[in-house]
């Protein structure tokens, strides 16, 4: 019997030591690619300049940057176990020609905890949104939010939408889904699962930050949130990220996805929404989910990014700012007058 447990350890010591082998083998493998490719440079202002004194509707404290001074305006809004930092590689690009604003949502980057872990809903998250809006006060504007953000920003419409009528001009989802959770794939279950059911305790939290960094993390957030030829260093920015939040954080906004509704509410968003997803979103589930809310939705485009995971705009920004680019002079030029004619020179017609 002996024998039969020190085999069995000696296994699974052996077996540990060859699965952390080929994701050291895997991280390095990435990481040369990208050499090879050439290293994107991160813009060197990644938040810009910071709007002081936003509260949430709930008096939750939040972290709010800006590039550019005017409108029109684009609110971008973040994913779960991230920040407004994975939109880097849009704000410089889209501050060219407009205000661009990204907010850390509750519990997230710079922004506070709220008081009760129940505020963590996408409800209250949506008021995160109404908030950041209106320290801006614009006149024309579009919304755009990546993964739970993407539920937020749906969840934004219902709740607040009439009130900004005639200046909210649309909505961008990107890589997200207006369905619930139960028809999304068994990987965005088991880790939504992980999360919601995470153990918050000392060492729980004393451990975090080294886990997060590991190979093993590094293995996971390429397989959950990166395509087949996810850049090495994206990759280690969502470790970075997910090093810091903090375990209520983790745990409140996956159940928040978790319990996500707003399937209902497709059929009355009454502006026009664009949904791009990457081809190789495996969270997503893009054949079934995308076009099972654009089936619901009145007005919407469709954008694929080729090569693309779940964080698209991460992986192939230069693509998925294209994309955007498009939709928003869209969007902002139908909102002036005497523009019709030129709208049809601006937006190809495959786009439509």
């Amino acid at each position: 019997m002996n024998w039969i447990i020190i085999w069995i350890i000696a296994w699974v010591v052996v077996m540990s030591i060859f699965s952390a082998s080929l994701v050291l083998l895997l991280r390095r493998s990435d990481r040369r690619k990208e050499r090879r490719q050439g290293n994107k440079e991160r813009p060197s202002i990644p938040y810009g300049k910071e709007k002081e004194g936003v509260f949430s509707l709930d008096g939750t404290p939040l972290h709010v940057d800006y590039l550019g001074e005017s409108d029109p305006t684009i609110f971008f809004v973040h994913g779960i176990l991230a920040t407004g930092e994975v939109f880097r590689y849009q704000k410089p690009y889209f501050a060219r020609k407009y205000r661009v604003v990204s907010l850390d949502l509750r519990g997230h980057g710079e922004s506070s905890l709220p008081a009760s872990k129940k505020d963590f809903s996408i409800e209250h998250m949506a008021g995160d949104v109404k908030a950041t809006i209106d320290a801006f006060d614009p006149q024309q504007f579009v919304v755009a939010g990546h993964s739970m953000g993407g539920f937020v920003t749906f969840k934004f419409f219902e709740k607040y939408g009439k009130e900004y009528e005639g200046r909210l001009k649309g909505l961008a989802i990107l890589d997200s889904s207006g369905t619930d959770t139960t028809g999304m794939s068994l990987r965005w279950k088991l880790g939504g699962l992980f999360l919601k059911y995470l153990w918050d305790s000392p060492i729980i939290r004393f451990l975090q930050p080294h886990f997060s960094k590991s190979a093993a993390m590094y293995m996971y957030g390429r397989w959950i949130a990166y395509g087949e030829q996810a850049p090495a260093s994206e990759v280690e920015l969502f470790q970075e990220i997910a090093s810091k939040l903090p375990i209520k954080t983790l745990k409140g906004t996956a159940k928040a996805c978790m319990n996500h509704k707003i399937e209902y509410c497709l059929p009355n968003v009454n502006v026009p929404v664009l949904m791009l997803v990457g081809n190789e979103d495996c969270l997503m589930a893009k054949d079934r989910l995308n076009k099972r809310t654009c089936a619901l939705l009145p007005d919407v485009r469709s954008k694929v990014i080729e090569g693309a995971g779940h964080n698209a705009m991460l992986e192939l920004p230069e693509e998925v700012n294209a994309g955007l680019d498009e939709f928003f002079t869209e969007r902002f030029l139908r909102g002036r007058e005497s523009t019709s004619d030129l709208m049809e020179s601006v937006v190809p017609a495959d786009f439509m």
